[in-house]
């Protein structure tokens, strides 16, 4: 997993060049010929403490693995479903 500070650096380094190259960026028109939004700034984290990047790092961790264990709750509440359905037909 990248850090936040990775994140955040990468898309610090991209040229107004590179970021018209970018879907959503400015220029960039779908089928009706409508503009497409902007994808908003990257937050600025160079004013924070290694200490805080950590926490947030933590954080990002923590949301990964619940969102992960929601998953396998819903899979294993799906599989159960089907297999009640399949003993009642």
């Amino acid at each position: 997993m990248a850090s936040v500070a990775d994140s955040v650096a990468s898309n610090n380094n991209t040229s107004a060049g590179d970021a018209a190259a970018e879907p959503g960026a400015a220029g960039d028109a779908d089928i009706c010929g409508v503009a497409q939004p902007l994808y908003p700034p990257a937050p600025m984290i160079g004013h924070l403490t290694n200490d805080e990047i950590d926490a947030l790092n933590d954080v990002f961790s923590r949301m990964e693995m619940f969102e992960a264990e929601e998953t396998a709750r819903i899979r294993y509440r799906h599989t159960f479903s089907l297999s009640v359905c399949q003993h009642v037909a």
